[in-house]
């Protein structure tokens, strides 16, 4: 992880040599590309979300804790300046969010950069259809 990454975690008090925060802000499938809906350039079907919420419950299957520290770095990175960070908090937090992170979530629906609030949207309706159906 280059020193850049690792001061915007310090600044929002994460711990840079957290495996979670690492996967956070070094592995996919969330980040500046990420689609929503389906993909034109993945195989037929394949859905991004989908496969981050695959990833997650893999994740969870080796650390039952995976989904709870998941949520403490969405919350921390929701605070983050820095766009990325808070664009991929907003995915994640779809995955593993709670009341909390919907809250939070709910915020930057009408923030100024039009990524963050179209992302926000997204995931909003997705963490609202899972706490709807139980699954969060």
């Amino acid at each position: 992880m280059n020193k850049a990454l690792s001061n915007e975690i310090r600044k929002v008090s994460g711990d840079p040599t957290d495996v979670v925060w690492r996967w956070f802000v070094l592995n996919g499938p969330h980040g500046t590309r990420f689609k929503w809906g389906p993909s034109k350039n993945g195989p037929p079907g394949f859905v991004e979300l989908e496969f981050l919420e695959r990833i997650v419950r893999e994740k969870e299957e080796h650390d039952a804790s995976f989904p709870e520290r998941a949520r403490a770095v969405v919350r921390a990175a929701l605070s983050s300046p820095d766009p990325n960070f808070v664009r991929r908090a907003l995915q994640v937090a779809a995955v593993v969010g709670g009341d909390a992170e919907l809250k939070q979530v709910l915020d930057f629906t009408s923030h100024e950069s039009d990524e963050i609030a179209s992302d926000a949207k997204a995931s909003a309706f997705h963490l609202k259809k899972r706490l709807r159906n139980g699954t969060a």
